[in-house]
């Protein structure tokens, strides 16, 4: 299938993510930091697609690891799942998929934890046109 890299410092997180991922038959990385994540994105084999947590290191350490994904390595046309739970930290805020925007939070899908692994692996099915006969991920906001 593909291989796919988590990057969010919760484990729980990660090894849950892993776990429905692996069996999906994908093969996953993962890192714990936003700087670790860029990192291996620089790599000779980088990942398919990306997931990644908005609060890490920092409040917004994912939303600026996804602008220099897009701006500074390799393949900066990777699909991203940005996964967060800052309107649960936060209730003001009620950011969602609209958010999503070529400067701002330059990604293909936004995701609010606590959610629900189907919703995860529908959204990774539909990045990377698993079994729908399409012709690779859909574009990336730019």
């Amino acid at each position: 299938m593909a291989k796919i890299l988590i990057v969010d410092d919760e484990e729980e997180v990660v090894d849950s993510l892993r776990m429905i991922l692996e069996a999906e038959g994908h093969v996953v990385d993962s890192a714990s930091s936003a700087k670790e994540g860029l990192r291996k994105l620089q790599q000779d084999d980088p990942p398919a697609l990306v997931i990644v947590d908005v609060m890490m290191e920092t409040l917004t350490a994912g939303a600026m690891m996804v602008r220099q994904i897009r701006e500074a390595t390799p393949s900066p046309d990777i699909p991203v799942i940005i996964l967060s739970s800052v309107n649960r930290e936060f209730p003001g805020l009620r950011w969602n998929q609209g958010d999503l925007d070529d400067g701002w939070l330059p990604a293909n899908r936004f995701i609010e934890k606590p959610y629900k692994l189907t919703e995860i692996q529908q959204a990774v099915r539909e990045l990377l046109r698993i079994g729908s006969g399409g012709n690779g991920p859909e574009p990336v906001c730019r």
